[in-house]
């Protein structure tokens, strides 16, 4: 059997992340609250840093946390056509959509990890924190996204829909804890750089 690749890269064997993905409620409840509150140190509200960064955040057109949101919210619609034409069965749509959305979501990812996140290690010293969380379930859903096209391109409706099912529900968990927690974060740690690091996102998302 070929090995099926993505993106020039093997595609992993994914049964363990499809088994550790869907948490109960009460396990995405504590994993919040240690994210936010627990081995983190109350989302770095109350520590130290430079003056610039402990002041409050100005009053501004447009900050982190709208801009990355809005992206999360463009990648769910790009998902939702590739869903819809599955469903019908419009195969070479399917195909279409699923690029585009394939491409979206891996460059937020790349602009999060390239930008956003060494923006916000080297302000905060946070290296072990929110970031890593985020890189290794970044790296799953690389992994689901492969495990998806190989089956889209099998034309398994079956095994496609699995994959996507565990995707989506990665995915809302873990835009929830950018969006209520990292994101803010980075404007409040880094809402003296939003002048310059705001255009460097914006070029990027509109760059694809």
């Amino acid at each position: 059997m070929m090995t099926p690749f993505f993106c020039g890269e093997p595609v992993p064997n994914i049964a363990k992340i499809m088994r550790r993905t869907i948490a109960s409620a009460s396990d995405q409840a504590m994993t919040l609250h240690r994210f936010d509150f627990g081995q983190y140190g109350s989302a770095s509200i109350g520590r130290q840093f430079p003056p610039s960064i402990n002041k409050p955040i100005e009053v501004l057109m447009e900050t982190i946390r709208e801009l990355l949101t809005d992206d999360h919210r463009l990648c769910d619609d790009l998902f939702a056509v590739v869903e819809q034409a599955v469903a019908a069965g419009e195969w070479e749509k399917a195909d279409a959509a699923f690029a585009r959305f394939c491409a979206a979501m891996l460059n937020h990812f790349d602009l999060e990890e390239g930008t956003l996140f060494p923006e916000f290690e080297a302000r905060t010293g946070m290296t072990m924190g929110p970031t890593q969380v985020m890189r290794s379930e970044h790296r799953q859903m690389r992994e689901l996204l492969a495990a998806a096209e190989v089956s889209l391109g099998a034309r398994d409706a079956d095994d496609y829909s699995g994959y996507a099912e565990t995707l989506l529900i990665m995915a809302q968990q873990h835009n929830m804890k950018e969006e209520n927690i990292l994101y803010p974060m980075c404007d409040q740690h880094l809402n003296d750089r939003i002048d310059e690091i705001l255009p460097t996102l914006k070029k990027n998302l509109n760059a694809r």
